[in-house]
């Protein structure tokens, strides 16, 4: 089992139903046509269409085949069948909460524009929507649970299995918690260039950064040192504790607003807008030098593997040419080496022959698969390859889209014409026909759900030291996750009597996934109440179970009859 790590980690809360009811047996998927909507199932072969609808974007839940669709300014959630449970304007939405914060209005202005992003949350089914630089979390009601501004325009969101939104941008990776705070930046810089993607490996720790021709496999500490935080400026909207870079110093934003245009509202000036931090630090990476940018007196970049000094501050235009390099009245040599820059494991680098089109990845297993535009590859989590084929061989042309369904543990590829579902073998299964303008594809998300039950309970009515047997577990998306006992071993167990601590231990049986436990003390007569649940690494929770018996005056005490294996947590 691969080992979940802190690189990864972010917030972990126990997540509600996820959203489409019930597992089902078949493998879905929904995917946009030419006019409509239309379900997939795997392998009965059912075919459900929802017309006339345009789907601009497609995200399912960890169980069931129920779906979230963007179009338009519209956000749809359809059940299972194909039938509409209801539907957010985004519009209105818009109006709705601009009276609430000026902040959250100005975001709302962005996030029903055509190229909004839609991610889900398996966890608890919300929902994460980005277009521009803004970004709103809702929950399946369309409440707003979060807003906020990212620091750059959005290229990608994406919810890792700890609930964990990350937005990749032109510049680096941002990492959020579900109520919008920010837990860190990531600078990407000259060792990672041209990154389009990201894919994520919540079990192994891992990040798989996709450019045209390479991947990288990476921890988020061979990332460059985090980001220097924003410099501020005019016209920008701002939240409650963002943190800002100003003329040397940093200041940290004591009220949510915007910063009008030539309004003087510098952090210097407004302290009730403005907590003054400190002085800001040096920065040991500098960012890479980019042609679009504004760059203050005193700022330090990375061109050409150097390190340069802004002399003055100005703004760069791509006509110009003012690179660091042809410049000496704006920049001024540091150094010849970027110091302290983070080293590539070269044994961590794929290269491939063509430009990739799409890439998906299993979460359970880490495998990487790559759509290229005649092959398809599938790399292991050690970046070993798996698999290689040509896609001529299953008369694939024009490959769009590739997807992962953890339900039925199937990718998809969408190509000219047709579906082409792959076990994770790489054995290609029936393709079936899709009348489609573009690729728009949803399929089940990954989502791991501990399991608790009492195997042969006690007696409803017996003796006075009872002995419980516990079996463990875990469901990936409907269907058994087959982990080995490293993941077990990380289960925190909440086990109470009466509401109240239970004085034992429990007696693990690793291969059998078991725990016993026999209360140290004899009980009262009379009835009790045994609650207990488990919670994964992962900070999901199993299903609380309750069970209700009578201890019966006169009746035998039972004993476990083994040794204690461990003391019983909280």
């Amino acid at each position: 089992m691969r080992v979940l790590i802190s690189g990864l980690a972010g917030l972990a809360f126990a997540g509600a139903a996820a959203m489409g009811g019930a597992a089902e047996p078949a493998s879905c998927i929904w995917h946009a046509e030419r006019l409509g909507m239309a379900q997939a199932r795997w392998p009965v072969g059912d075919t459900r269409r929802v017309a006339p609808l345009s789907p601009q974007a497609i995200v399912m839940g960890g169980q069931g085949c129920g779906a979230w669709v963007r179009e338009g300014a519209g956000l749809r959630q359809y059940d299972s069948t194909g039938l509409l449970l209801g539907t957010i304007d985004l519009a209105q939405l818009r109006q709705r909460h601009a009276a609430d914060a000026l902040v959250a209005a100005a975001i709302a202005m962005q996030i029903d524009a055509a190229d909004a992003m839609l991610a889900l949350d398996a966890r608890d089914g919300s929902l994460w929507l980005a277009a521009g630089t803004s970004l709103l979390h809702l929950d399946a009601g369309g409440k707003v649970l979060a807003s906020l501004f990212h620091e750059q325009p959005v290229v990608q969101i994406e919810v890792d299995l700890l609930g964990t939104l990350w937005v990749l941008d032109e510049v680096g990776l941002g990492r959020y918690r579900a109520d919008g705070s920010l837990l860190a930046r990531y600078a990407l810089g000259e060792q990672y260039p041209d990154v389009q993607r990201v894919a994520f490996d919540t079990l192994g720790g891992k990040l798989w950064l996709i450019a045209p021709r390479r991947v990288w496999q990476v921890e988020p500490t061979q990332l460059a040192v985090p980001l220097a935080p924003l410099a501020w400026r005019e016209g920008l909207a701002y939240q409650a504790g963002q943190t800002v870079s100003f003329a040397g110093h940093l200041y940290r934003a004591q009220l949510a607003h915007i910063a009008p245009e030539d309004s003087d509202w510098t952090p210097a000036a407004a302290p009730a807008l403005w907590q003054y931090v400190g002085t800001q630090p040096t920065v040991s990476v500098p960012q890479p030098w980019r042609s679009d940018a504004e760059y203050r007196i005193g700022e330090t970049v990375r061109y050409q593997d150097r390190v340069y000094r802004a002399l003055a501050s100005h703004t760069t235009y791509p006509q110009t040419g003012w690179t660091p390099a042809n410049a000496p009245a704006l920049w001024r040599l540091e150094s010849d080496e970027s110091p302290d820059a983070p080293v590539v494991d070269e044994a961590r680098v794929i290269e491939v022959s063509e430009p990739l089109a799409d890439v998906a990845i299993n979460p359970k297993s880490g495998e990487l698969w790559l759509l290229g535009q005649h092959t398809l590859w599938a790399y292991g989590w050690d970046v070993q390859q798996r698999y290689q084929a040509d896609l001529a061989t299953w008369d694939i042309v024009q490959p769009q889209a590739l997807r992962f369904d953890a339900a039925g543990e199937t990718f998809w590829l969408h190509s000219a014409g047709k579906l082409t579902p792959f076990g994770v073998d790489g054995t290609a299964r029936d393709a079936r026909p899709v009348a489609a303008d573009h690729a728009v594809l949803g399929t089940t998300a990954l989502r791991i759900l501990p399991t608790l039950v009492l195997k042969d309970p006690p007696p409803k009515d017996g003796g006075s030291q009872p002995t419980f047997v516990f079996q463990y577990d875990a469901m990936c998306s409907g269907r058994p996750c087959d982990f080995d006992r490293a993941h077990y071993e990380g289960y925190q167990w909440q086990v109470s009597l009466d509401d109240g601590a239970v004085t034992g231990q429990l007696v693990f049986d690793a291969v059998h996934h078991t725990a016993r436990l026999t209360p140290t003390q004899p009980l009262a007569d009379g009835v009790h109440l045994l609650r207990a649940s488990v919670t994964d690494q992962l900070g999901s929770r199993s299903t609380q179970l309750e069970y209700v018996f009578n201890v019966t005056p006169g009746a035998l005490p039972t004993s476990n009859g083994d040794a204690p294996a461990g003391d019983l947590p909280g």
